[in-house]
């Protein structure tokens, strides 16, 4: 039985390829649909090898690349406090987990804010590589400096982070261990380490916008 609806199911699907009139209704329906959007044909055929030899593109996607980077090692920072630390004495207290949620949340935030400022900024670079425009120029300088910005704020609530876990957490019963402060220190200083690294790129799109509008380079 079931080698029969196969067999009819083949020829029902071999009927519809060979049958020309079915593929001509086809085409006919496509070029409908040119004839009538070409604009939006146009526009949905993104000039996807342009896009990717204009060099900031890459500057910007790494930035992008990197914040999701850093996300993950401040979750996985975040998992180690309120994991492995209470097994080397600490004691929870909402005196020190409310002001670290504090500046986790805000971390966080930056960091996501970055990225979006980050992921935006491609358009008005992409349209600033094809024809310079007063709004390609300002939205191309500002939201990378945005983003250079709320890198910052970010390093500094990271610190502040860094801060509750050296300095408290002694007070509520955490002991010190060559262990977790080896593993604590390095992930801390990974993240530390991308967040500098995203802003200096970031730096290259936000002067590369106003140099173009000044002729001072020339891609």
């Amino acid at each position: 039985m079931l080698k029969n609806r196969f067999g009819a199911t083949t020829r029902i699907v071999v009927e519809v390829i060979v049958n020309s009139e079915y593929l001509y209704h086809l085409k006919v329906i496509y070029l409908n649909i040119q004839e009538l959007w070409p604009k939006s044909w146009k526009w949905c055929s993104l000039d996807l090898k342009g896009l990717l030899n204009y060099k900031t593109v890459f500057v910007l996607l790494f930035v992008v690349v990197v914040n999701l980077i850093v996300d993950f090692l401040v979750w996985r920072l975040d998992f180690f406090v309120h994991g492995d630390l209470y097994s080397y004495g600490l004691i929870y207290s909402h005196d020190w987990a409310n002001p670290y949620w504090h500046y986790t949340s805000g971390l966080w935030a930056f960091l996501g804010g970055v990225t979006a400022f980050a992921a935006t900024a491609i358009a008005p670079h992409y349209l600033h590589s094809r024809k310079t425009s007063l709004f390609s120029t300002w939205t191309g300088f500002f939201l990378p400096l945005l983003a250079i910005v709320y890198e910052g704020l970010g390093i500094f609530y990271l610190d502040q982070k860094n801060y509750i876990v050296w300095n408290r957490l002694n007070d509520y019963g955490l002991l010190y261990d060559i262990e977790w402060a080896a593993t604590y220190s390095l992930i801390s200083l990974a993240a530390l380490a991308l967040m500098i690294a995203a802003i200096v790129a970031l730096i290259i799109p936000t002067v590369r916008a106003v140099a173009y509008k000044l002729k001072i380079i020339h891609d």
